[in-house]
């Protein structure tokens, strides 16, 4: 018996090195220049993966197709789109490096992830590859925690290795690993957060999540501050209705967001919107002379209140927009690559999973970790709600933080049969339709 337990073990081994050495070839090869950056965060993800889930064969081999197939799109995407702050982050990155190299006792800049970003060029060498590296990295990590956070709602552990493989393989999520910005670390953090807010194992788990979103006060103050009253509420819940919400609770929740959502706009649309933003809205030129107000934005435009944006009436047509759009039907109108690559991975994905995160929300609507994990979305979609305010192209990119969560949660509905769900995809499908003809794909 132990005779053969050591040769399966020296055989697993043996098919686990051959594997990896056969990828890290591969990654030479394509990676070029930035190997040693794929090829340590590649080594990195496929230890700490298998270290926390204790399946070496098959979790080596998962990860290695995940890693490289991210690896595959982050040298594809700079053929069809760049976006502006990957460039401002790769600039900030390098005046860093140069402050590091120079042994500046100041190096630092104003933007965290540049200096992070900078750390990176420091150690592997100047290049956006390097970013996209440890975003990789950040990927396999946020897959791994989509596996523990199903674990908090469902004992079924084939769920939860469905969550793991949706992780590593979902569109938007290979595309967030796949860019050079910041919204895979938000992204990663967010899951953290909603996955110790909704475990129950010791009183350390609440404590635990408030620290990872004081951590994401570097990254995106706007989504930290809320998220931050969001769990305050989920240790009060806890603490008096024993996993329900009562009256009390339902009216806090108002109350909170409510305060949140005046957090947010306070911090999102800062004092120059007040001005300049509301210029660009009534001229349809922004501040430096672009015309940055066309299709959907002008659209939108004709029924905001440019004399109190931050009324009710503005509030209520920026989240309607944020529901339906960026809309598949943009494609319409616009064949660029840049529309094509962001339907194909993100929006096309958005209106596929929101009746059943709708379903979801339904199932556990009385339990406490769905109720958070409602919340927790439900504080980001309200932060790119008001972002739309100010018309800035970059601005649906909040949303991006959240949609590894907002998928997630999706997939669980998909598990459960729930009474109308036909009705209600029929439902969303049609209104979905008619904002997208209305507004002709703009």
């Amino acid at each position: 018996m132990h005779t053969c337990y050591s040769y399966k073990r020296y055989l697993l081994g043996s098919c686990i090195l051959i594997l990896f050495s056969s990828a890290l070839i591969f990654v030479v090869g394509l990676a070029g220049g930035y190997a040693d950056a794929y090829a340590f965060f590649m080594a990195l993800s496929v230890f700490c993966a298998t270290l926390a889930r204790g399946e070496l064969l098959v979790t080596t081999v998962l990860v290695l197709v995940a890693f490289i197939a991210r690896i595959f799109l982050a040298h594809l995407l700079p053929e069809w789109i760049v976006y502006d702050d990957e460039v401002g982050y790769e600039r900030t990155a390098q005046v860093v490096l140069h402050g590091l190299e120079s042994g500046s006792l100041s190096p630092w800049q104003g933007n965290a992830f540049g200096n992070l970003s900078g750390m990176l060029f420091f150690v592997f060498g100047a290049s956006e590859h390097v970013i996209k590296a440890f975003n990789c990295f950040l990927g396999i990590l946020l897959a791994l925690y989509l596996e523990r956070l199903t674990k908090n709602f469902t004992p079924n552990t084939n769920i939860a290795s469905g969550a793991f493989i949706l992780g590593l393989f979902f569109p938007a999520n290979i595309f967030l690993s796949s860019i050079a910005l910041k919204e895979q670390l938000v992204a990663l953090i967010v899951v953290i957060s909603a996955y110790y807010a909704t475990r129950s194992k010791n009183s350390f788990d609440i404590p635990l999540a408030l620290c990872a979103l004081v951590m994401l006060l570097m990254f995106r103050a706007s989504l930290s501050i809320p998220l931050i009253c969001v769990l305050v509420l989920a240790l009060l819940v806890r603490a008096s209705t024993k996993r329900k919400f009562s009256k009390s609770a339902v009216f806090g929740t108002i109350m909170v967001l409510a305060v949140a959502g005046t957090g947010i706009a306070s911090i999102v649309i800062k004092d120059y919107v007040l001005t300049t933003k509301i210029a660009m809205i009534v001229t349809g030129v922004d501040e430096r002379g672009y015309d940055k107000l066309g299709n959907s934005e002008a659209t939108v435009a004709g029924y905001l209140d440019t004399e109190n944006l931050f009324s009710v009436r503005n509030i209520v047509v920026a989240t309607l927009r944020s529901v339906f759009s960026p809309s598949p039907f943009v494609l319409m109108n616009n064949m660029s690559s840049e529309k094509w690559v962001e339907v194909l991975f993100l929006t096309s994905w958005w209106y596929i999973c929101v009746p059943f995160f709708i379903a979801t929300a339904w199932v556990y609507r009385f339990q406490y970790e769905g109720q958070v994990v409602v919340l927790f979305f439900g504080i980001v979609f309200l932060t790119a709600s008001l972002a739309v305010l100010t018309f800035s192209p970059e601005t649906f990119r909040y949303r991006w933080s959240g949609l590894p969560l907002f998928f997630w949660f999706s997939f669980l509905g998909v598990q459960e049969r729930v009474p109308g769900i036909s009705i209600l995809c029929t439902v969303w499908v049609f209104l979905a339709t008619v904002f997208g003809v209305v507004y002709l794909g703009k």
